[in-house]
């Protein structure tokens, strides 16, 4: 696929609405100092490239699921290994698979309400596909927070994290009682209806999406402004191919000797300020942090490496290096029935759902993490 070369403006621009995807052209003009046409076209051409996608942050705290990080490796043959894969891609409620390089060769998130349904689902594909698995890592992710990609650019920014999820901080705020966590969000048909086609169908304006879901535009903006309220619906950014731009993606999953409030903000910390760093995930399972990494070279992420062991290497147990070769699947919204408090099972009662063929069609990128 050929490089795609940003101009000055467009590193601009992509720097300050990447977390931004639902401002005005006028606001981001304001802070890229250029103009609102200028905004457009360049976010235009980026769209038509392949390179940004823009995509809902929906929050699953609140609707009562976690989500579940699983890095594994398979021992079966090609033809067992792409059945698995098939059936996974088919699979409701699961967000993400990846293909990697590194201590894993795959990785995939499941949504799910506790571990039991987690346990279903691997005793479903074990009686599917045997013993399969050669080695698998779970742990439950707690906490996002997405970052401004500040090697776009050398202006400074002061922008995000853009976070969900039960964070570190979001748990000593509700200590404090500036925010208590409210009951599970309960969905209706509408709600479902919004979240799926805000994730999956291409729209250029609000009215143009209320008309595909043929409800008012007003009813559209209410419901939408009540899943904001109740943190169901975080904001929106764009998604980032950074193949696209000649650079690679890491996972680094970082296993600590014993995890501390101090770390975690001191963690925290040195993702926010890193230029290469774009998103910084609590865990808790296998591994305790995720950190998203994307560089143009191998000495920069040889660098990053260095930069944590140098600051945390009394804290660290082991950083696990994965490289992002390619995405299978990624869904913002994992359900194409409304989610209920039952995992959804086939007529043999296997709790793994196939992606009914009608509705839309869930937007693919190439190789977005």
């Amino acid at each position: 696929m050929p490089i795609v070369r940003l101009s000055r403006i467009d590193r601009e621009v992509l720097l300050f609405s990447q977390l931004h995807a639902d401002a005005s052209a006028t606001a981001i003009a304001k802070k890229a100092k250029c103009r609102e046409h200028t905004v457009r076209r360049s976010l235009a051409k980026l769209e038509e490239s392949g390179a940004i996608q823009r995509y809902p942050y929906i929050n699953m705290c609140p609707l009562g699921f976690a989500e579940y990080g699983i890095f594994f490796s398979l021992t079966s043959g090609k033809k067992q290994r792409t059945k698995l894969l098939a059936t996974l891609e088919e699979m409701d409620r699961v967000a993400w698979i990846l293909e990697l390089g590194g201590d894993f060769q795959f990785g995939v998130a499941l949504c799910a309400r506790g571990a039991g349904e987690i346990i279903d689902i691997f005793d479903s594909l074990s009686a599917q596909f045997g013993e399969i698995f050669f080695e698998k890592s779970i742990a439950v992710r707690t906490g996002w927070h997405l970052f401004p990609r500040r090697y776009l650019s050398p202006t400074k920014i002061q922008d995000g994290p853009l976070s969900c999820g039960r964070t570190s901080e979001s748990r000593l705020s509700a200590k404090k009682g500036a925010i208590a966590p409210g009951p599970t969000v309960k969905l209706d048909e509408l709600d479902h209806l919004i979240l799926s086609t805000l994730s999956s169908a291409r729209y250029h304006s609000y009215r143009e999406l209320a008309r595909m879901l043929s409800v008012p535009h007003t009813t559209l903006l209410h419901r939408m402004k009540l899943l904001a309220e109740l943190g169901v619906l975080r904001g929106f950014a764009y998604g980032i191919d950074a193949s696209v731009f000649g650079m690679q993606t890491y996972r680094l999953l970082i296993y600590m000797k014993q995890v501390s409030l101090a770390a975690k903000h001191e963690l925290h910390e040195f993702c926010t300020a890193h230029r290469n760093v774009f998103a910084f995930i609590e865990c808790l399972g296998s591994w305790d942090f995720e950190v998203k990494v994307e560089v143009e070279t191998s000495a920069q992420l040889t660098e990053v490496m260095e930069l944590l062991y140098e600051r945390f290497g009394s804290a660290l147990q082991t950083i696990k290096v994965l490289t992002v070769l390619r995405t299978r699947k990624l869904e913002f919204y994992p359900f194409r029935t409304l989610p209920t408090e039952t995992l959804p099972t086939d007529a043999d009662g296997i709790p793994l759902q196939p992606r009914s063929k009608k509705g839309p069609n869930p937007l693919r990128i190439r190789h977005f993490d």
